[in-house]
């Protein structure tokens, strides 16, 4: 799916800007200092999610905003999606409704799946190849 559209406000430089995309290539050209990499950060941030924003592009009031439109061929209408940034997704009650909502963004996008990685410790790695005596000794730890 191509995306159309990319509004941001209240981030970086920018109060207030609109991306209008062409469906083959686009290019940020600009002085130094006037938002090309806050834009393609951003773009990375709601396409790539987590991207990492970095704490700089954020004003002291945090209130960045996104939009982005996509182009549909044959369908009609144009879906538009709209959130905060950088983008929360807490496990808990608000964070399920955000998570389905992010997804329908990534379907938009093109993604066929979406599996965020949750990392608990790193006691999880594996060491090698296991064997059966070694399932066997693992079995045995966990259950005791």
């Amino acid at each position: 799916m191509n995306i159309k559209s990319f509004a941001l406000s209240e981030i970086g430089p920018f109060d207030d800007i609109t991306f209008n995309f062409d469906d083959r290539v686009n290019v940020f050209v600009g002085e130094n200092n006037t938002g090309k990499s806050c834009a393609l950060v951003c773009l990375g941030e709601v396409c790539v999610y987590p991207f990492g924003m970095p704490g700089k592009f954020f004003r002291a009031d945090r209130k960045a905003k996104f939009k982005i439109g996509f182009g549909h061929g044959k369908r009609r209408g144009r879906p538009m999606y709209s959130g905060d940034l950088p983008i929360k997704m807490d496990i808990g009650t608000s964070g399920f409704k955000e998570l389905h909502r992010y997804t329908s963004l990534l379907k938009e996008l093109g993604y066929t799946a979406f599996v965020p990685a949750l990392r608990w410790g790193t006691e999880f790695r594996a060491t090698g190849p296991t064997t059966a005596a070694q399932k066997a000794k693992l079995e045995e730890k966990n259950s005791g």
